[in-house]
């Protein structure tokens, strides 16, 4: 059988030409989608329309523009406090937060890290490590970015939504992260060091001889 040349694909190379390492490099500089780092039967929200379902607007990123499962506040108030868990410690390099309708969407998120003592009062009158205006986002085709250096280390997260744009209700349909798991890289990196053999662990024959000889 004739041997396929593995050259033999639709783009060129040489210098300046090649595109291959750009095709083969991670498509998303955010990093990789954390959705199966999310403790999802853990996370809660105060102030929510339907108990637990909050739980459901964590979603794998191909179902992020599904309607049908929502976090809704109270009618009558469009106030929400929603707190979730990573099941490891996670870099967070971008949040996206699709919306129902543009009257429903919150105008902005104000998010904790690391925090489990949190109420409507602490929250309002504490400083997040980030705040971030909100727009309509239905299709979630927008990818917040966050302050990098504050969210090196996360293994929990408060999202306190403070308002809506228009309504006395506030509709979330998707909260979405992307980032690393820092924990793995962490695990790599210690089992590296551990596994490399120290040079005292290994004492030289020449100069054990030579130190016998000389009293």
């Amino acid at each position: 059988a004739e041997k396929k040349n593995n050259m033999d694909h639709n783009h060129s190379h040489g210098p300046g030409k090649c595109t291959c390492h750009a095709e083969h490099k991670e498509s998303d500089p955010n990093g990789l989608d954390l959705y199966h780092f999310i403790n999802r039967d853990k996370a809660f929200c105060l102030n929510e329309d339907v108990q637990g379902s909050c739980q459901s607007v964590f979603k794998p990123p191909e179902e992020k523009t599904d309607k049908t499962r929502i976090l809704a506040s109270d009618e009558d108030d469009p106030e929400l406090l929603l707190h979730l868990e990573f099941s490891q410690t996670v870099k967070v390099k971008a949040i996206n937060i699709a919306t129902v309708d543009e009257e429903s969407a919150p105008t902005s998120v104000r998010i904790f890290l690391n925090r489990d003592d949190l109420d409507f009062c602490t929250a309002n009158d504490g400083t997040p490590a980030q705040e971030i205006q909100l727009i309509h986002n239905p299709l979630a085709e927008v990818d917040y970015p966050t302050k990098i250096t504050k969210f090196q280390n996360v293994d929990s997260l408060f999202l306190h939504f403070p308002n809506s744009n228009g309504e006395l209700q506030s509709k979330i349909s998707y909260i979405g992260f992307k980032g690393e798991n820092t924990s793995v890289r962490k695990g790599i990196v210690i089992a590296t060091y551990e596994s490399k053999p120290l040079a005292s662990d290994h004492k030289n024959p020449i100069e054990e001889s030579m130190g016998k000889h000389i009293d």
